[in-house]
Formats: structure tokens, sequence, C-alpha cells
């Protein structure tokens, strides 16, 4: 969401998580392309700052998205998805890897995420 404690108007997106990633979650670059399909594929850097429970610092993921959009009365999300690369780490996250999987819930349009995946500390 866009607002709240993790919002950042310097940044195309920032989003306060939750789960077993407590922290903010902040988009950095954005590049995307609508594809003939009617596909949105998007990729760019991003960085998370917060904590895993035993572990605090800050993560930088390189990721790909896509969603597809439509519905004659809403156009809302149909889909969406992305996987997040980790490419970095400081603090307690130093040396980490890994991949994140997201999947966005259609029913709130893209506002929630379910994500899941590995990240080794």
């Amino acid at each position: 969401m866009q607002s709240g404690a993790c919002y950042d108007p310097a940044v195309p997106s920032s989003y306060a998580m939750s789960g077993s990633l407590v922290g903010c979650w902040y988009v950095d670059t954005l590049d995307c392309k609508l594809q003939l399909s009617g596909t949105i594929q998007c990729s760019g850097t991003e960085h998370f700052v917060g904590s895993t429970g035993t572990s605090s610092g800050t993560l930088y993921l390189r990721y790909q998205v896509s969603a597809k959009y439509g519905g004659r009365i809403t156009f809302g999300e149909l889909h969406g998805r992305g996987n997040q690369l980790v490419i970095g780490a400081t603090g307690g996250f130093t040396g980490a890897t890994g991949v994140l999987n997201f999947e966005d819930d259609v029913s709130t349009n893209g506002a929630v995420s379910a994500y899941r995946g590995q990240v080794n500390v």
C-alpha cells in the first residue's frame, strides 16, 4: 500500500511486509512493457529493510513480475506473480542468498500478495 510507516514518495512503490519478513519493501527501479497478450511484464531492483525474526538488515533483490488486467466492468487484476532473487545484503543478512516468489491476491486487485521462498542467511 502506498501509505503508512513504509511509504517513501522517492521510489516507485513501497510496502509494509508481514509474515516471515517484517519490515519495509521498496521498489527502487521499474521497467515495464505491455505485451500483445495484454500482460504487463516488469523488471528492476528492490530492497527490503527489516527482520526475519533472528536476523535484521537489508536485502537487495532483482525481480521479474507479470500481471494481466481485464474484465469488461472493473478492469481488475486477473493474475499477478513474480520472483525476486537476492543479489546482496547488509547487517544480519550479510551473505544471504535465495529467491522469493510472490502471487497477488486478485480479490484485492494486487494490493495484497502472498509470498514464499527461501532466504539463507
